[in-house]
Order: C-alpha cells, then structure tokens, then sequence
C-alpha cells in the first residue's frame, strides 16, 4: 500500500512540475512577443514616450508577480520533498507512519494543482499558471453587496419649512357654512355734538352694506402605490408631516398676496382700501427704523392699536447692522434679537417678500375662519387606484378670511419710503 502511495506521489509531483514548466514556456513566449510589439512601437513612434514607459512598466510588474508566485510553489514542493528525505532518517519518532506522510504530501500537491488561476494579460493574450495570488483585503475588494451592516436613519430628511405662519398673529376661529356675512360701516354723516336748552340734537346717520366672503380651499394630493407604502418606512407619517406644512405656506401666501380672483384668497396687501404709507418724517437722514415707526403711528392716527409689523429677514439684518458715520451701531439693543417699535412686534418671516413692510392691527383688521380645518385622506377609490393598488392622499383645508377693515393695516416697500423720506 505505501508503494502505490509513493508512486502515486512521484506521478503527481512529475505532474506539478510539468505544468509549472509549460505555463511558464508560454509565459516567456508571450512576454518575449510583446516585448518585440513594443519595440516596434518604439521604432516607429506610433506611441508617446509616456503611454510607452506606461506600458512597459505594467509588463514588468505583471512578470515580477507570475515570477514571485512560482518561487512560492516551488518553495511549497521543496519542502514537501525534504519532509520524505526527513522520514527516510527516522521519521517515525515524529509519531507518523510512511502512509500519513505520504498521504499528507499527496493531498499538498493535490492543493497546488487545483488552486484558482491567477492570470498574466499581454495585450489580449493569457498566460496562466494554478496559483492563487494572496493580496490585502479591502471593503472594495473583498466584499459584494451589503456583507457589511448598514446604519439607516428612520424616517425622510427634508429642508426645513419656515417657523412661524400668518395665522399665529391673526384671530382664529370656525364656521359652519360656506360663506360669511357681515355688516360693514360704509360712510357715516353728522356728528355727535353738545346742545344749548331749548336747541335740537345735532342729527347723524350712518351708511350699512351687507358684506360676503366665500370660503376658499387649498391643497394638494399625491398618488402613491401601495408597495411603496408597506415597504419605505415612514412614508406615510413623512407625506402628512412634509404637505401639512407645505399647506401653512401656501395659506401664508394666500393671506397676505392672493388676489380674491380665481379662487384665490383676498389677501391683506392686495386689497383695494389697505392702507398705504404716507411720508410725515420730513427727515433726509431718514433709515428703516424711521420707516417702521411712522407706519405704525399712521395706523394709530387712525384710532387702531398696530401690534405686528411684518419684514422680510434681511430687512431685518439691516435694521440691526444700521450704523453712524463713526461706524458705531444706531440700535445695539437690537443686536441679539427681537425688535419693538413703538408698541408693535416686529416679526421677521420670509412669508413677506424682502425689501416690503406690512404693519397692523391684526387683532382688529381681519379674521381667519376654518371651514375645514387642515385634513389628511388616504383613498383607494379616485380613477384606477383601487385595480392598479394606488393609494390617492389628498391634504387640504377650505377657510373663510374677513378683511374687516383694511385700512388697520399699511403697506408700502423700504425703497420707496426711503425715497419719499428723504426728499
């Protein structure tokens, strides 16, 4: 039995040996045919100099690894061969017997013959010789797909929307009809006034007219399948958050610049009778503060209580940064954050387009009515969702907004009062 085992062996290892070499000759035939293709091209200089010595360098550094990998192997069959010499000396105080051994040095060539192949490219043509070449192990290298575990944050990332809305500085309430009617003081005549004994009251009368608003609604809706519903976490929870808040700035718009045509909102500064400011600085130094004061003083001239003034962020900034000719701050009680002038609460929002003013009396000049307030419907039943599994998510709301008395509010841009302030 050992015989045939040590036969067995001789032939395998006679077998390694002779691959090695064949590879090894068809290595050397296509190096040396490159080598001359090169050289042609030196010759004719169809190449730059630098896509040459790219290309010989690859060449080198392909042969200097196929070199390497076949000092390896024959590393492995020297050793192999000195572990049978080592037992003809006495290997059985080692504890084996000449089957182990051989079996062992069998099962080792056995290993060099069946590893991967490791291939030598010169252009298009392959040499390759059975041997695994043994490299360091990257993320990019050694892994497929997510091998590695991933952390995911739950839930959408999206720009945040702004903080604060109209409706939180404007008197809310809720209707039960569609429509709102009111009666308004249109003009009034005489007046209120002493008499002496004897004499008559001085007579006064008053115009009325019936007022209507119509409720308005806003929104929008999305259509989505319901295996995007099931399988992206979060997804509903993101869409009712994400448009709920896109709802607030389409109403803030809508509040201050809908044109009441179209089914729009009549909006605050688009009314025919808001009030528009009107210099009485009589000042050539005159600055946005200067501004913003006066608008609320005209206001208060006309008998309101002006407790909003409404600008843009970076009119804002420019209040805050306003300096003298010395550069010192006109305002540094300003400098770290809200603003009152006058009374009024300067709230600074990009519902209001930059370089324009809006002050008021907020609690008297208007009111904002839900009809119905802010809602989310999830439905299967609009067009084909319910045969092609879509879900339809409709987010809207339907409000009634009085603008009792526009003139409580006045209007007007920074470029224009400046101007006229400093005529």
């Amino acid at each position: 039995m050992n015989e045939e085992i040590k036969k067995e062996f001789d032939a395998l290892n006679d077998k390694v040996q002779k691959a090695q070499s064949d590879k090894f000759n068809q290595l050397e035939k296509a190096f040396d045919e490159r080598m001359e293709k090169l050289n042609a091209q030196i010759q004719d200089g169809s190449k730059s100099d630098e896509a040459l010595k790219t290309e010989l360098k690859n060449i080198t550094e392909k042969l200097n690894e196929s070199l390497k990998a076949q000092g390896e192997s024959q590393k492995h069959l020297d050793e192999m061969d000195r572990n049978i010499q080592k037992f003809a000396k006495g290997g059985a105080k080692h504890g084996k017997s000449l089957t182990m051994l051989l079996e062992e040095q069998k099962s080792g060539l056995e290993q060099i013959m069946n590893r991967e192949i490791s291939q030598f490219k010169l252009d298009g043509d392959i040499s390759e010789f059975r041997l695994k070449v043994v490299g360091d192990m990257t993320s990019s290298a050694n892994l497929t797909n997510d091998v590695a575990a991933q952390t995911r944050i739950p839930g959408v990332i999206y720009a945040p929307e702004r903080p604060q809305h109209v409706r939180e500085f404007i008197a809310t309430g809720v209707i039960g009809t569609g429509d709102l009617r009111y009666i308004e003081e249109t003009a009034k005549e005489g007046a209120v006034d002493v008499r002496q004994e004897g004499a008559a009251y001085s007579q006064s009368d008053v115009d009325l007219e019936e007022k209507s608003v119509t409720r308005k609604s806003i929104g929008t809706y999305l259509r989505v399948s319901r295996e995007m519903l099931e399988d992206v976490t979060g997804l509903s929870a993101y869409l009712t958050q994400r448009f709920g808040k896109l709802l607030r700035v389409k109403e803030d718009q809508q509040l201050l610049f809908g044109t009441g045509l179209s089914g729009q909102v009549q909006g605050i500064t688009t009314h025919s009778s808001v009030g528009e400011w009107t210099d009485t600085l009589a000042d050539s130094n005159v600055n946005r503060f200067d501004v913003l004061a006066a608008a609320v003083v005209q206001g208060m001239v006309a008998h309101y209580v002006p407790n909003i003034i409404m600008i843009h962020p970076t009119d804002g900034q420019h209040i805050r940064l306003a300096k003298d000719t010395t550069g010192r701050y006109l305002f540094p009680q300003y400098a770290g954050g809200g603003i009152t002038i006058n009374g009024a609460t300067v709230v600074e929002s990009t519902a209001i387009t930059s370089g324009t003013f809006l002050t008021g009396d907020f609690a008297q000049g208007c009111m904002l009515y839900d009809r119905r307030a802010p809602e989310i419907l999830f439905s299967t039943e609009n067009a084909d969702d319910f045969v092609k599994d879509f879900v339809t998510i409709k987010i809207n709301e339907s409000v009634v907004f009085p603008i009792y008395r526009p003139d409580a509010f006045i209007t007007g841009t920074f470029a224009n009062a400046l101007a006229l302030g400093s005529a």
